[in-house]
């Protein structure tokens, strides 16, 4: 169901109350010097403004607004009444023809607005003369905020889903974050400086064999970029030991 305007939340929440139980009793609040008469025969539908004193100049204006109200309010009946949120009916045997209703003073002045849009003038004439019967879920969709039982539950279930998926990519990049750590960033693969320095300290070719020495530092390690490091570092001391012994002789 569409979204609703103000306006119309305010006409639903009229019918609901018991204050507008006919289009008459919904509309009259805002039918200031103005009143509508309808021919329940050949549903025509005229509208009476009253010239109070004789200012016309605003009547584009008066006429644009009613108007607005009318259709607001009958498509509004028309769209709840399809839908099951109520029912209009017949009340009344006899019901007077022209049926007319509204605050315009009966021998006063007025100008004369005949509805030209056939399908809204059968509507109003219709609504005119009917009562309307409110059902329970009518209250339930406006405690709900005005969304219908359907849409709420898809929205929460949405919801719930959008939920679900967050925590399941969470978990993916967590998991996936985790095992980069421990492929780059393992104990066994982590070299301090310090243990740099005692590796360069500990070779001595005079009182421990290099190469005896590199042997075990490759045994201890778990990948080949391990290897690769100490592999690097050990030659590169090993050289730079026998170069000093060199220059020394």
């Amino acid at each position: 169901m569409r979204e609703f305007s103000a306006f119309e939340k305010a006409l639903l929440k009229r019918i609901n109350s018991g204050q507008g139980n006919n289009l008459p009793n919904l509309i009259d609040p805002y039918l200031r010097n103005v009143s509508i008469s309808v021919d329940t025969q050949t549903n025509v539908a005229t509208i009476f403004f009253e010239r109070v004193n004789q200012q016309l100049d605003d009547l584009p204006e008066l006429v644009g607004g009613i108007v607005s109200i009318i259709l607001q309010a009958v498509n509004l009946i028309k769209l709840f009444e399809d839908k099951g949120y109520l029912f209009t009916y017949t009340n009344s045997h006899e019901i007077a023809n022209p049926f007319t209703y509204g605050t315009a003073a009966v021998n006063a002045p007025t100008i004369q607005y005949a509805f030209p849009d056939k399908r809204i003038s059968e509507l109003l004439t219709r609504y005119s003369t009917q009562d309307i019967f409110v059902t329970p879920e009518l209250n339930v969709f406006i405690e709900d905020g005005f969304i219908q039982r359907d849409e709420k539950r898809f929205r929460r279930q949405f919801g719930l889903a959008k939920i679900a998926l967050i925590i399941a990519l969470s978990g993916v990049f967590i998991n996936g974050f985790f095992n980069i750590k421990k492929e780059w960033f393992s104990d066994d693969q982590k070299f301090e400086a310090s243990q740099f320095q005692n590796l360069l300290n500990h070779i001595d070719s005079n009182s421990f064999p290099a190469r005896t020495y590199r042997d075990s530092l490759i045994n201890k390690t778990t990948t080949a970029h391990d290897t690769t490091v100490v592999e690097t570092v050990i030659a590169t001391e090993t050289t730079t030991q026998s170069t000093i012994k060199q220059k020394k002789r």
